[in-house]
């Protein structure tokens, strides 16, 4: 299964350069949520995870290992979960980005990029879009004739319950 991570017990500042404070459940919770919501939003079924088993956010063993936010985003303890999946390739790979970023917009994220293939570029290259959430959550979705692709990072917390691998058991 994939390795992701992120949270802490307080309040959040809403402040994305600090980190939360909210622990593990919470963070996973959250996490669970965004990622899923972004998921649906491309319309596909058939995503999965970098080892090739689908995405499955119900699933028992879905479990996640945090990993280190960088201190500039909540200081030298705090970790964040983080996803990677690989979607189906959609009809139209510029349609789906712009559809994503709708998704993205109505959602309260703020869009960090939008990229097109430059022109002459090959026909496989993606178009991408890029969004920060109100706790520095980060959604990328990259759209390609060949494939799509969303790669996820939670908020970052300090809390200590995020120093051990977290998955929906986590308490």
């Amino acid at each position: 299964m994939p390795d992701n991570s992120a949270a802490s017990p307080t309040q959040s500042t809403g402040n994305p350069s600090s980190a939360s404070g909210r622990p593990a459940p919470e963070v996973f919770a959250g996490f669970m949520a965004m990622a899923s919501g972004a998921v649906d939003a491309t319309k596909t079924g058939g995503w999965i995870h970098e080892d090739g088993s689908p995405w499955d956010p119900e699933a028992p063993d879905l479990v996640f290992y945090p990993h280190r936010c960088p201190e500039s985003k909540g200081g030298p303890n705090a970790r964040d979960l983080q996803l990677a999946l690989e979607g189906p390739a959609p009809a139209d790979p510029r349609a789906a980005r712009d559809q994503m970023r709708d998704y993205l917009e109505a959602s309260g994220f703020t869009l960090t990029s939008m990229i097109d293939p430059s022109e002459g570029a090959e026909a496989d290259m993606p178009y991408s879009v890029g969004a920060k959430g109100q706790e520095g959550e980060l959604i990328v979705y990259s759209a390609s004739p060949v494939l799509a692709f969303l790669t996820l990072e939670s908020e970052c917390s300090d809390h200590p319950s995020l120093e051990h691998e977290v998955s929906a058991a986590t308490r």
